[in-house]
């Protein structure tokens, strides 16, 4: 059943979708069967980078979403968290993770913010959190997972450099990702094993 999902989750991210605006300085909400392409499709045109590497950190910047990388242990699975406060939203990262798994976790919880706030604030009244650890199965973390994949390694570019001559440390580094994410997306995308 989770298959199935899976499936459906990641077709959606890859139609093509209209480009959305942002008004009054609002955060689009998006539903993720309905939205998510589009949702993409937005964040790319807030994106200044013209290389590979997705620039995560400056479209939170201009979302006006703050980030923060905090001591969360460096021997536990907490990867981050996104919460709502007086002066707006905040993501925090565990600081003691790789460079890679912090842009993927930055990723994972814009996510949760684009399709997930309804749940989100519905669970705590001010001060929310949706913590990140170790247990992937749910269907929301699911789809923050597929969504953040396919906006820091667009599948068309990742097919393209996978099958090239480009090694997997090349791939990984063009994407600013862990390997680990690297080999995990082309798994995903159904793509062979690349030679060491």
């Amino acid at each position: 059943m989770l298959g199935n999902n899976l499936d459906q989750i990641v077709s959606s991210l890859t139609a093509e979708a209209p480009v959305i605006e942002m008004h009054d300085g609002e955060i689009p909400e998006f539903g993720y069967s309905d939205d998510s392409s589009r949702a993409l499709t937005w964040l790319r045109g807030v994106n200044t980078s013209t290389s590979d590497k997705f620039d995560i950190e400056g479209v939170l910047e201009s979302l006006n979403v703050k980030t923060h990388y905090e001591e969360m242990g460096s021997d536990n699975d907490l990867s981050g968290y996104i919460e709502k406060r007086h002066n707006g939203w905040h993501i925090g990262v565990n600081k003691y993770e790789v460079p890679g798994r912090q842009r993927f976790t930055l990723a994972h919880e814009l996510a949760h913010l684009l399709f997930h706030r309804q749940i989100i604030q519905g669970r705590f009244e001010e001060a929310i959190k949706l913590f990140r650890s170790g247990d992937n199965t749910k269907h929301i973390e699911m789809e923050a997972n597929a969504f953040a994949a396919e906006l820091l390694m667009p599948s068309s570019r990742f097919r393209e450099l996978w099958q090239s001559d480009t090694s997997l440390d090349e791939i990984s580094n063009a994407f600013a990702v862990s390997r680990y994410a690297a080999e995990f997306r082309a798994k995903k995308l159904s793509l062979p094993r690349k030679q060491v």
